[in-house]
């Protein structure tokens, strides 16, 4: 036998009254052209047999590419979830019916039949919540099924910034309030942003922000200090 493996039984055998001898052939498991050499034991004499290996029933599902990714949410992820059909050997098989189903968002389509390389793909766009998002491929019977691919959601651009807390308080002038001002930056979806800058500045009244300039945090949020003018009265 080649370097595709398998084996011949028996190894030696010796020709009958005809001239003829014969033996039993084992393909090996890799899929494809393999081929057996018979030769004359101690002479130069020898002739190659040759065969088609092909896939064998199907057998399990692997993970082929598209994980990690990360992306906007409600984007498509740039590359799609894509999974291997295999028989025992590891050889591709084509022809299996492979089920999609995502855990926020879409993917699509919802069924794809794997090809001659036992491939199936399916296009995945995120849900609207930043964070962790999952999608999950499965085929009836095969070991590895159903398989699960992680991906992340990340928020998307800055669409408003929210008064979170700290506006309406009274306090004396000249002297820090009790209670920090706070907003919140996010996306369309209500996503928090992260490590974004946000400007305090006094508009009346005098007083200071404590600090001048901030960077939300991982979920949107910012805060200062704000310390009132010397004077009685509204300030902003």
């Amino acid at each position: 036998a080649g370097a595709s493996g398998g084996s011949v039984s028996p190894a030696t055998v010796a020709t009958d009254a005809s001239g003829l001898a014969s033996a039993t052939w084992v393909l090996g498991g890799a899929a494809g052209a393999q081929a057996v050499d018979a030769s004359v034991v101690g002479g130069t004499l020898a002739v190659q047999f040759t065969a088609s290996a092909v896939s064998g029933p199907a057998s399990r599902l692997t993970r082929f590419s598209g994980e990690p990714q990360s992306a906007p949410v409600g984007t498509a992820l740039p590359d799609s979830l894509v999974v291997r059909v295999e028989d025992g050997f590891g050889n591709p098989v084509a022809g299996v019916t492979v089920g999609w189903e995502a855990a926020g968002g879409t993917i699509s389509p919802a069924t794809v039949v794997s090809g001659s390389d036992g491939l199936a793909a399916a296009r995945r766009i995120l849900g609207a919540a930043a964070g962790e998002q999952t999608a999950v491929a499965s085929a009836v019977g095969l070991a590895g099924s159903p398989l699960t691919f992680t991906h992340t959601a990340v928020p998307g651009t800055a669409a408003s910034l929210v008064l979170i807390s700290g506006s309406g308080q009274r306090g004396t002038a000249g002297q820090v309030l009790a209670a920090p001002l706070v907003v919140r930056l996010v996306d369309e979806s209500g996503n928090g942003i992260p490590s974004q800058a946000v400007t305090w500045i006094v508009a009346t009244g005098g007083g200071s922000v404590e600090p001048g300039t901030g960077q939300t945090d991982a979920d949107g949020m910012a805060s200062a200090q704000w310390t009132l003018g010397p004077s009685n009265g509204d300030n902003t």
